[in-house]
């Protein structure tokens, strides 16, 4: 749903230190670059763990495909966006 993935957008691009990434860099320099990743649904999220980065999925319609990642303690949901910081402070 765009709706609901544009309140995650709209809050997650306040921060200064969040990029929203296209196809411009290989994903595995980003991941070697980076602390965390945020997501939703993507062999790319898992393969992320291999970077050991922090994972957050956001809780929209897919989520639930990962959900063996938050169950086995390898992900945290984010559950609503305004919960976006205080999962953050955690870094």
């Amino acid at each position: 749903n765009t709706f609901e993935f544009s309140k995650y957008y709209t809050r997650i691009k306040e921060i200064k230190n969040i990029e929203f990434i296209k196809n411009e860099k290989s994903i595995y320099y980003l991941f070697s670059i980076s602390k965390v990743c945020f997501g939703v649904y993507s062999a790319a999220l898992i393969e992320s763990l291999y970077f050991n980065l922090r994972l957050v999925l956001l809780n929209l319609k897919g989520v639930e495909m990962l959900g063996f990642l938050i169950t086995n303690k390898k992900a945290q949901l984010l559950s609503k966006p305004f919960n976006l910081k205080k999962i953050l402070v955690k870094e």
